[in-house]
């Protein structure tokens, strides 16, 4: 350990053992203007943030802290985004049907920014494509909108041949997160009072599902996918990598967390929360084996109420080597860069001294 990072855990440790002091991070942060944001994901090789903004995709050069020309999709309403594996392709859904009788997803290559539209047949009232997730360069998932309340496919499409296959039904809007391993495609169920949730094993297709009987909105999963966490109107469930329920978080009715996601290098996972009265930090950092608040990055953005939706503001998402965070908020998307680079199973008191995020007292289950 070079002298720096030993200083950092000396001073943590130091914190520590003085209590309830609460130490807010000033952690290094800037915007990306997009009025119409709905969702992002950075691009680690070219180190290119996209973002979906109404009928066009925001790019943005991280390294250069500069915009480069959108990707425009006239006529589109963009919604959910993700990045295959090897970062040649963007899937992008979108809330505007292809006609009145099919749905569409714009993919996109990367490198030549050409695009094409996948199309399939409407389930009856069916409305426009939501989430995305790869599960390898050329298979996608998708789920879609209803127009009303219902159910509808959760399809793969091939990419190769832009064919789709249904694999079961679940709720409009389901919001869909693989693990940083790439494992597996963890999805959340909204507009249900019995708050279904699952996952879909890449390596053999095989689907588990759970309920939380609550409304959700959001899930996140661990980088191995031994964890997942849903929120949801009652508060903030986790569960095991076999869906077995561990421990709810129950702010009570001074706050609610809206958005997470979880580190793809360390134990740790983000929560965005918003607050009724002001009491929660918008953005806390949670070790992911205690279960506790470890820390905070400190915003200026508060985070409206979402309600039972997702793609609103505190929606959140990592880079791949976990060094930065990015959130929708007013106006755009917030970039912090978190000080953590892609440093495997790292000890949590190295990578909190490394990026400089502690709120360092321990905090009660429960808030």
């Amino acid at each position: 350990m070079n002298f720096f990072l030993r200083a950092g855990v000396f001073l943590l440790l130091t914190l520590i053992a003085i209590g309830s002091n609460r130490v807010d991070a000033q952690v290094p942060n800037f915007l990306v203007n997009a009025a119409d944001r709905a969702d992002m994901v950075h691009d680690l090789n070219s180190d290119i943030l996209y973002v979906t903004n109404g009928d066009e995709i925001v790019r943005y050069d991280i390294g250069n802290r500069s915009l480069l020309a959108p990707i425009a999709i006239p006529g589109a309403n963009l919604l959910g985004i993700d990045l295959s594996p090897d970062g040649n392709t963007l899937s992008v859904t979108d809330r505007n049907e292809a006609n009145s009788q099919e749905n569409r997803v714009h993919i996109i290559d990367t490198n030549s920014l050409n695009q094409r539209e996948v199309r399939f047949q409407q389930q009856s009232l069916e409305s426009g494509t939501w989430s995305t997730s790869f599960t390898s360069n050329s298979e996608v998932l998708v789920t879609s909108s209803f127009a009303g309340s219902g159910n509808v496919p959760l399809r793969l499409l091939n990419l190769n041949n832009d064919t789709t296959q249904t694999l079961i039904s679940v709720r409009q809007n389901t919001m869909l997160t693989p693990s940083a391993d790439l494992s597996v495609v963890a999805f959340a169920e909204a507009n249900s009072s019995g708050g279904p949730f699952g996952r879909y094993r890449i390596a053999d297709g095989e689907i588990a599902e759970n309920g939380t009987n609550s409304f959700n909105y959001e899930i996140g999963v661990s980088r191995d996918a031994s964890q997942y966490a849903i929120p949801g109107f009652s508060g903030l469930e986790f569960y095991d990598a076999d869906l077995n329920f561990i421990e709810e978080v129950s702010p009570g009715s001074t706050a609610a967390v809206i958005g997470l996601a979880y580190s793809p290098v360390a134990d740790l996972v983000y929560l965005a929360w918003h607050s009724f009265d002001g009491s929660e930090t918008s953005i806390q950092i949670w070790d992911t084996n205690t279960l506790e608040s470890i820390g905070t990055i400190d915003s200026s953005d508060q985070f409206d109420w979402i309600g039972n939706g997702a793609f609103r503001e505190g929606r959140l998402e990592v880079s791949r080597d976990g060094s930065y965070l990015f959130a929708t908020v007013d106006g755009g998307v917030r970039v912090y860069e978190t000080g953590i680079v892609g440093v495997p199973e790292p000890s949590m008191s190295i990578v909190l001294a490394a990026a400089g995020l502690t709120v360092l007292s321990r905090r009660r289950r429960g808030l």
